[in-house]
C-alpha cells in the first residue's frame, strides 16, 4: 500500500512538473516573472494569461508543499 501511495504522489509531481514546463515554455518566463507580468499588465487583460496564471499558481503551490 505504501508503494502505491508513493507511486501516485510521484506521478502527480511529474504531471505538475510537466505542466509547469509547458507554461514556462509558452510564456518564456519563470513563475515570478510570469506573476509580475500578469498582475502588472497595463493594457487590456488577456483572459487566457489569467487562466494560465491561476493554473500555474496552483501547480507551483501544490508542488512546493
Amino acid at each position: 500500500m505504501k508503494n502505491l501511495v508513493l507511486n501516485r504522489a510521484a506521478a502527480k509531481i511529474s504531471c505538475f512538473d510537466s505542466n509547469i514546463s509547458e507554461n514556462r515554455s509558452k510564456y518564456k518566463m519563470d513563475f515570478i516573472e510570469f506573476k509580475r507580468h500578469t498582475e502588472e499588465r497595463q493594457e487590456d487583460e488577456i483572459f487566457e494569461e489569467w487562466d494560465d496564471f491561476i493554473i500555474r499558481d496552483s501547480y507551483e503551490s501544490t508542488r512546493c508543499c
